[in-house]
């Protein structure tokens, strides 16, 4: 029987409001979701202290532009983060609020995307919900949250990457895989993950519209994506063969052992947060319920869950691959972006078939570590963030004193907390210190390196150490010598597990013979 056309309008409308009272919750849920997530995030965003590597960021988006890019260039990371910062900090200011809220923005975002991806997958509501809450509250999330680094915008350039692609949306994923090869050289691992995606996606809509595979435009497309933006980064190459060569002098990657290639996973879902008491239970939790997904994902033969496992894994086994047949790599903060796909994985497992006494045993298991984890994290961070506070609250500075760091790990906290009329500056080097910033790079951001004794008309010295498992013998030797020479005082001697700083209190006469 054929619908009249006032019929059809009424069927349309009914259509469109059971659409609309369909997607409606999901978006007000996801809204809500994403709206605790930003508030946790901004939760005492501008309390904790700048720490070396955020001190780092600061110092250098604060420099001229072109000093900025030499800066970078002599570091280990492209410069797409320190531009975009470079623009905020002229636009908002270097405060630690200001300094941190784009890392906020970027991991808010993030959350948004993981949600959009599995509904790109469609998934069940409750699956991309899930996950959602899982990356809102993940205390590694919160940590790259508020954190003046490139993270939380590398993960999100990935996800977005993801989305593009399973979206067939070409130039997106364009945009997508040079951001991410300009912003952290981990980029080079998932450049052939989304790169692979995008392929199979090409394939599907080729078989959908029964068109030629090798000579069909999705094909075209994709593999013009690629070479675009693989064109795009061609510049930085010689600048990264450079960095790699400088990383091959000392950098603090380890070597790849068992508990270091599981480590990541750990520390991709407690962050820094878990305690003594609470790391095993911590690890096991997390070892279990990715293993569970895994299998069930394998065993189910699910095509969706397959690619998520397989897209979150890749740039873990290609860094243990490179490792093991060159040189170490494994970088645990470089996999960040890959928490998204794995919070996906674990959430599609848990509302996937699966029993309601499976979901209660993982709730009670995981869900009161969490909180406490988050709570540890709000409680630590300060501790963690604000090493440099104590150390600086012990010098009483007077006109004529200078301050002498051994190391670069001192003098990047002091540049933002101490007056701008203390006079710093930090002891030559012949030694390589694991993980410390290269000649180009304290060049570059206006390093004061002088010997002491070529210090003009100095009166008092505060000779500022900080040192860690990655500090050189011969730093330790060249403090040495300074204390040997002169005569001083001890202010500060602190000694942990992980680290040890003292300041010394040096004055402009040598000792006797």
């Amino acid at each position: 029987m054929a619908i009249l056309p006032g019929e059809m309008n009424t069927s349309t409308m009914h259509l469109n409001e059971h659409i609309t009272l369909a997607i409606k919750p999901r978006a007000n849920l996801l809204a809500f979701i994403a709206l605790g997530a930003l508030l946790l995030r901004l939760l005492n965003l501008g309390g904790p202290a700048l720490w070396y590597d955020e001190s780092g960021s600061a110092w250098m988006a604060s420099l001229p532009f072109a000093r900025m890019l030499a800066a970078t260039a002599g570091d280990t990371h492209p410069p797409f983060y320190f531009v975009l910062l470079w623009v905020w900090v002229r636009a908002f200011g270097v405060d630690e609020f200001s300094l941190r809220l784009p890392s906020v923005i970027f991991s808010v975002l993030s959350i948004v995307m993981v949600a959009a991806i599995g509904e790109r997958l469609k998934f069940y509501r409750g699956a991309t919900l899930l996950a959602a809450a899982l990356m809102a509250v993940l205390p590694s999330q919160l940590h790259y949250a508020q954190e003046t680094r490139m993270y939380a915008l590398f993960q999100f350039e990935f996800l977005l990457g993801v989305w593009a692609v399973l979206g067939r949306r070409w130039w997106l994923m364009c945009i997508a895989l040079a951001a991410m090869l300009w912003t952290h050289n981990y980029g080079l691992l998932y450049f052939p993950v989304l790169a692979a995606i995008g392929s199979w996606q090409a394939r599907l809509q080729c078989e959908e519209e029964n068109l030629p595979v090798l000579t069909s435009w999705p094909l075209k497309r994709w593999s013009m994506s690629c070479i675009v933006a693989a064109t795009a980064w061609l510049p930085w190459l010689s600048v990264l063969v450079t960095q790699m060569r400088t990383m091959a002098d000392g950098y603090w990657i380890q070597s790849v052992t068992p508990g270091a290639a599981l480590y990541p996973f750990y520390f991709l879902a407690w962050g820094f947060s878990s305690t003594e008491t609470t790391q095993i239970h911590a690890a096991l939790i997390v070892f279990g319920v990715i293993s569970f997904a895994l299998v069930k994902a394998a065993r189910e033969r699910h095509r969706r869950a397959l690619i998520l496992a397989a897209a979150a894994l890749a740039p873990w086994v290609l860094a243990i691959i490179i490792s093991l047949a060159w040189r170490p790599m494994l970088l645990f903060r470089g996999l960040v972006p890959s928490t998204g796909l794995l919070c996906l994985l674990v959430a599609w497992a848990l509302t996937y078939d699966t029993s309601r006494f499976a979901r209660w045993a993982v709730t009670f298991a995981a869900v009161p570590l969490l909180a406490v984890s988050v709570m540890s994290y709000y409680v630590n961070i300060g501790n963690q963030k604000g090493g440099a506070l104590p150390v600086i609250a012990t010098i009483k500075w007077q006109p004529g004193d200078v301050i002498y760091h051994v190391n670069d790990g001192s003098l990047m906290a002091f540049r933002w907390y101490t007056p701008r009329e203390w006079p710093q500056y930090i002891m030559p080097r012949d030694w390589r210190n694991l993980g410390a910033l290269s000649d180009e790079t304290r060049s570059a951001m206006g390093f004061n390196v002088e010997p002491l004794s070529d210090i003009p008309s100095w009166h008092r010295a505060w000779l500022i150490y900080s040192a860690s498992p990655t500090t050189a013998t011969a730093e330790d030797a060249a403090m040495q010598r300074l204390l040997a020479h002169y005569l001083h005082t001890t202010v500060m001697d602190t000694v942990t597990d992980v680290i040890h700083q003292a300041v010394y209190l040096l004055w402009n006469e040598t000792r006797s013979p």
